[in-house]
């Protein structure tokens, strides 16, 4: 019994960690200009967000992919491809993570 209140409390204290980490990403990307910084702090939200709600890290590492692609920001986009590839390994969807990881790989061969 006093294994089960120490692990429930640890779930909600790493749960409560969670949230204000995910709001802080949110607060800094709605603050952020349209460059490598913004992208940067989507990345981290989809790294947040991917082990518990892999959609939504599709979605958001979608709208890094978008914006780095809009500012031409080649090494952002290159690590959009890695982190979107490493959400679709997790899932389990191995031939469009590599992919990913194959697109990255290009766009860092050229740097």
């Amino acid at each position: 019994m006093k294994k089960f209140l120490i692990f429930l409390f640890l779930s909600q204290t790493i749960t409560a960690q969670n949230i204000r980490v995910l709001d802080s990403l949110k607060n800094l990307i709605s603050l952020s200009k349209e460059d490598t910084t913004k992208v940067i702090n989507i990345l981290h939200l989809s790294r947040e967000v991917s082990s518990f709600d892999p959609d939504s890290a599709i979605k958001i590492t979608n709208t890094a992919i978008d914006l780095a692609q809009k500012r031409s920001l080649s090494k952002e986009l290159a690590a959009c491809y890695n982190q979107l590839g490493n959400v679709y390994s997790a899932i389990g969807d191995f031939p469009s993570a590599l992919k990913l990881y194959e697109k990255a790989l290009a766009i860092r061969e050229k740097l």
